[in-house]
């Protein structure tokens, strides 16, 4: 195969994965885009070629261009870091597939097929629960604008969704190079393997009825600029006054619980002294008012180990005194005339 098939093969997976994303919408892109990248490992598995850039080369740049088509704002926050982040979750992307082919040269279509859902569920799952998290190329993660198609992630999570991308591209790949013998059972197999849990999934959308005494929210969002205003420009209670303004345009008597954003108090709080604070005064005020209301709000918070508390791992020493103290993404939940709701996230976001 001529470098320039390979080129456009690799980049076709790269911008196919890039559009099915929900940020571009053209979700069912996702059940094809795999399958020019798996053509060009089936080439080299067929072909056997040891070139140095190779099969691991070609995987990579599509890995690349999709993580950088599709998480580049990343760089927002922070260019090198951003950057880092892309060319590093490229090539772990890139080592499981390429353990796929491994498995796939030694032990056939069958096994190696099986190893690459394997290697990539697991890859993904360790990518949700250790310390270099990165969820946002999670594969079931590209049907977040299409519940009805997947109501069955109540079952399998949203690693299930990451499954059925997979096996839809592999045999819809095999379509592609099946003998003409076997071309008709191809077909019917890629066709079941997409009808079959959409056909489920859509019953059950469909079917669904809401249970009893259901639970009227209203979500806010104030669209301050995290990369300007929100960390250096304004005031807590200049961020949090458009917060209630939004809630008020929408509360009614029926109104049980108001949401606003993550962070959305931004300059760390003391849980210590979360009741001093005029922010906390201005959501106390608001819900005197309004008293039927629950508030739920992302803040960041420092916690202080006082008294000769045992300090956790993740503690760190003030700079100016003794102590340590830790600091935490937390959703507060506020009620009228009762004590603060305080729960931290199990990672720390924003540091």
């Amino acid at each position: 195969m001529q470098v320039k098939k390979k080129l456009i093969l690799s980049l076709l997976s790269a911008v196919m994965l890039s559009l099915g994303w929900p940020e571009r919408g053209l979700t069912p892109l996702i059940f094809i885009a795999w399958v020019p990248l798996l053509l060009l490992e089936e080439y080299s598995h067929q072909k056997k070629e040891q070139k140095k850039f190779g099969l691991f080369g070609w995987t990579y740049l599509t890995m690349l261009g999709w993580n950088a088509l599709t998480t580049w704002w990343v760089c927002n926050a922070s260019f090198g870091g951003g950057l880092f982040a892309i060319f590093c979750n490229s090539l772990f992307m890139t080592c499981v597939f390429y353990a796929f082919h491994i498995v796939k040269k030694r032990k056939g279509h069958v096994w190696g097929y099986t190893a690459l859902i394997i290697f990539w569920v697991a890859f993904e799952y360790l990518h949700l629960n250790w310390e270099l998290s990165w969820p946002w190329l999670t594969l079931g993660n590209v049907f977040a604008t299409k519940p009805q198609w997947i109501q069955w992630y109540e079952y399998t999570g949203v690693l299930g969704g990451t499954v059925w991308v997979l096996l839809v591209n592999i045999l819809i790949t095999r379509i592609f190079v099946a003998s003409a013998d076997k071309l008709k059972r191809s077909v019917l197999y890629a066709t079941v393997a997409i009808a079959f849990p959409g056909l489920i999934s859509l019953l059950r959308y469909y079917t669904y009825k809401e249970t009893e005494n259901p639970v009227n929210v209203i979500a806010t969002q104030p669209n301050i600029d995290p990369y300007g205003e929100k960390f250096s420009g304004m005031s807590n209670e200049e961020q949090l006054i458009p917060v209630l303004r939004l809630a008020n345009l929408e509360l009614n008597d029926s109104s049980d619980v108001i949401l606003a954003p993550e962070t959305a108090i931004a300059n760390s709080v003391w849980e210590d002294e979360l009741e001093l604070y005029p922010e906390v005064k201005l959501i106390r005020k608001y819900l005197q008012v309004n008293p039927r209301a629950t508030l739920i709000i992302g803040a960041s918070t420092n916690r202080a180990y006082l008294n000769g508390q045992k300090p956790s791992s993740t503690a760190r020493k003030f700079k100016d005194q003794d102590g340590y103290y830790d600091s935490y993404n937390t959703a507060l939940l506020f009620e009228d005339g009762k004590p603060a709701q305080i729960f931290h996230k199990s990672k720390l976001v924003r540091v």
